[in-house]
Order: structure tokens, then C-alpha cells, then sequence
């Protein structure tokens, strides 16, 4: 009887090294299979930010904006992955919110070279250096940005039509200011909103970049950097780019966008998010996204970013390279 139990005993303990040899060989593979996967998506993921686009994120926006901006009125119909079904204005706001929050496309490869407040990824092909063009709209009598670029040796024109204490000028060998606004139409008589740039009664003179372009003696011409800080009034003037085609010479773009509670319209908001997408379509790939201030109250919502661009599509031999 007691051999027995000993046989018995002996037998349990055996069983029990085996299932726990065939656990450790599973667990073993479970490690590996979980290391592998995590290399594998770190792999993807960097394929997916420089190639493809990526959703991930997009509904948790949606999400964040229905509660605050849309008090969950309604479910979420909104496909990430289908820009069509972007219908109203909280979900274009949203879609926003994730662009500037969702992984670069195109990872520069060394840190950015700061100009002023701004930077710019000095990857080939997309090295800016002597001799170059940039077109710099949005001073604020802060010129850091383009006095440092100039020192690079670039030819640089400066537009702000806010700053009525200085008239057209030289400011240095490189550097040319223009009490002129970029915009998507030509006039002398622009009234502007009031703000914290404008405080008083003004009219401006505003073009459009082609016209400036050919003003200016820069038809055919590449634009090495394109820098734009207007105050909301980037949404017409992307649309304006599109249309007259100038997007094509743009090297880089330097953009910081604006949702201000009165303007844009919201009743403009998904034709602008369909912009913005066409431009990343377009093959504008962005290297550096900084989102700023938001609001989330409906009748005060105000959202504002920086985005700078490469564009990937940018080729010497395009017409209008130098």
C-alpha cells in the first residue's frame, strides 16, 4: 500500500515538471512573440509616419470634441480613414486637433537648425543654403527670424501690413520689408478684424503670392522657405496656393494656424480640414508640429498650432526651380 501511494506520489510530481516545463516553453514563446511584435510595430510605425497616413488617435479627438463642443449630441459617424465624412464643424475642429497631435511623416534626421522662433529640417534635399528665397509674412516688429536666415545668405522678403510705424525698407544686405498682407485677393482697401495685432481702424494693401512673385521679380523661382503667421487668414490664402498652382516652388512651409472664436466662419470649417488634407496629399509631409492654446467651448473655440512642412514631392527640375 505504501509502494503504492509512493508510485502514485512519484507519478503526481512528475506531471506536475512536465506541465510546468511545457508553461515556461509557452510563456518563453509568449516573450518572444511579444517582443517581436512590439519591434515589429516600432518598424511599422516608422514606415507609417514617413509613407502613410495613420489613424491612431483620430476618434479620441473625435471623441474629446463631441463631449465639449457637440455636448454628445450625437454618436460618432465620423471615419478617420474617409475624409468625406467629415460633415460638420466640431468634427473638422477635431480632425484638426489630431493633425497636429498625430506622428510626423517625415522624421528629420538631425536636430532642427533654429532661425528666430523657428526651425527647419536641413535634410537633403531640402537643405536651404545660400542662394536662396524666403518669403517671410507675419512680423510683428519681431524680425529674428528673418535677420538669422538672411545671415545664411538668403535673399529675404518680409510682409506685415499690421506695423504702421515702418514703411517699406531695406532692413540689411539680405533682408527687404513691405507693409504689404498675403491674402487670396489683390486690393489696397483690406479692413481687417480688430485683435491683439490691431487695435485701431486700418486699411492694408494685400496681394496674393503669385502676384508678389511676379511683383517682385521672382517668377520661376523656387521659394526656399515659405513662413506664414497671419492670423486665421492662412485658411484662404492654402486655398489660394492650390489654386494658382505656387505650392510647386515651396521647398519648405512654415505655417502656425488659427481657429479664433469669430473667424474663420465655422460654416468654413470642414472646406478648410478638406484643404489641409489636399495639402498633405500634396505631398506635404510635416517634420515639426507644436499645438498651442485650446478652448473647447462652443461659442469661444479657439485652437491655434505650428506646423512646419517639407515638401516631398520638391524636385530641382521642377518648373520654376532655379
Amino acid at each position: 500500500m505504501i509502494r503504492h501511494k509512493d508510485k502514485i506520489i512519484a507519478l503526481i510530481s512528475i506531471c506536475t515538471l512536465i506541465v510546468c516545463a511545457v508553461t515556461m516553453v509557452k510563456l518563453s514563446s509568449f516573450t518572444l512573440l511579444a517582443q517581436d511584435s512590439k519591434t515589429s510595430y516600432r518598424e511599422g510605425l516608422n514606415r507609417h509616419v514617413l509613407d502613410t497616413w495613420s489613424t491612431d488617435g483620430a476618434m479620441e479627438q473625435l471623441a474629446r470634441y463631441n463631449k465639449h463642443l457637440n455636448n454628445n449630441k450625437q454618436p460618432i459617424t465620423v471615419d478617420p480613414g474617409n475624409f468625406s465624412t467629415v460633415t460638420e464643424w466640431w468634427q473638422a475642429a477635431a480632425m484638426f486637433a489630431w493633425y497636429i497631435r498625430s506622428p510626423l511623416r517625415y522624421q528629420c534626421k538631425q536636430n532642427l537648425t533654429r532661425f528666430g522662433g523657428w526651425g527647419l529640417c536641413q535634410d537633403e534635399p531640402y537643405t536651404v543654403k545660400a542662394p536662396c528665397l524666403v518669403y517671410s509674412f507675419g512680423i510683428a516688429y519681431d524680425f529674428s527670424f528673418d535677420d538669422a536666415i538672411g545671415k545664411l545668405g538668403c535673399d529675404v522678403r518680409s510682409f506685415d501690413p499690421s506695423m504702421l510705424k515702418v514703411t517699406d525698407h531695406r532692413r540689411s544686405q539680405n533682408v527687404h520689408f513691405y507693409r504689404y498682407g498675403l491674402s487670396d485677393q489683390n486690393t489696397n482697401a483690406f479692413i481687417p478684424d480688430f485683435d491683439e495685432y490691431v487695435k485701431q481702424n486700418q486699411s492694408w494693401k494685400v496681394r496674393t503670392l503669385k502676384h508678389l512673385v511676379g511683383e517682385l521679380g521672382h517668377q520661376g523661382k523656387t521659394i526656399d522657405v515659405l513662413k506664414i503667421d497671419i492670423e486665421t487668414t492662412e485658411w484662404q490664402v492654402l486655398d489660394n496656393l492650390m489654386e494658382t498652382e505656387m505650392l510647386q516652388y515651396v521647398r519648405h512651409l512654415l505655417i502656425e494656424y488659427h481657429f479664433f472664436p469669430k473667424r474663420p466662419p465655422k460654416s468654413n470649417f470642414v472646406h478648410y480640414f478638406q484643404v489641409l488634407t489636399k495639402l498633405r496629399q500634396m505631398g506635404f509631409r510635416e517634420y515639426y508640429n507644436k499645438p498651442h492654446s485650446e478652448f473647447l467651448i462652443p461659442d469661444a473655440y479657439r485652437h491655434q498650432g505650428e506646423t512646419y512642412y517639407v515638401n516631398a514631392n520638391f524636385r530641382p527640375s521642377n518648373k520654376g526651380a532655379e
